[in-house]
C-alpha cells in the first residue's frame, strides 16, 4: 500500500502464496535531508518482513543508516530470535565515493573484515 499523502512511498506490502502461506512487509523511511550537492528523499530506514505458514510466523527486520553524503554507513539485520544481537555491516568509502571496506560483526565474539 502506498501513502498518497507522503509522495506515494510504499508503506506496506502483502503477498499471498496461493493459500500456502503469506508474507507482510512494513517499510519506514528516513526524514528527507540534503548536503551541499544532493537532496535525499525516500531513503529506507527499516523493513520488517513477516512470513506466515501453517500457523507459524517468522519475522526479521533490517535497519539502515546513512552518511551525510547519502552513502550507506551501517546495515543491521535482526533475526526472528529477539534475544540475539543483530548482524551489523559497516561500510567505509574512498574520497571519490567508492566502497573501500565492508566490516561484518555482531555484539558477540565473532567478527570478519573484508577489504574490497
Amino acid at each position: 500500500m502506498y501513502d498518497e499523502a507522503d509522495d506515494l512511498k510504499l508503506k506496506n506490502a502483502y503477498t499471498d502464496f496461493s493459500g500456502i502461506g503469506s508474507a507482510a512487509s512494513i517499510y519506514t523511511y528516513k526524514p528527507e535531508f540534503f548536503n551541499a550537492d544532493h537532496y535525499f528523499y525516500g531513503k529506507i530506514a527499516s523493513v520488517q518482513n513477516t512470513t506466515y505458514r501453517d500457523g507459524n510466523s517468522f519475522t526479521v527486520k533490517d535497519e539502515t543508516e546513512y552518511f551525510p553524503n547519502g552513502n550507506l554507513s551501517h546495515f543491521k539485520k535482526y533475526s526472528n530470535d529477539s534475544s540475539l544481537p543483530p548482524v551489523i555491516t559497516s561500510y567505509t568509502y574512498t574520497n571519490s565515493g567508492n566502497l573501500e571496506t565492508e566490516t561484518i560483526s555482531t555484539l558477540v565474539d565473532c567478527s570478519s573484515n573484508y577489504n574490497i
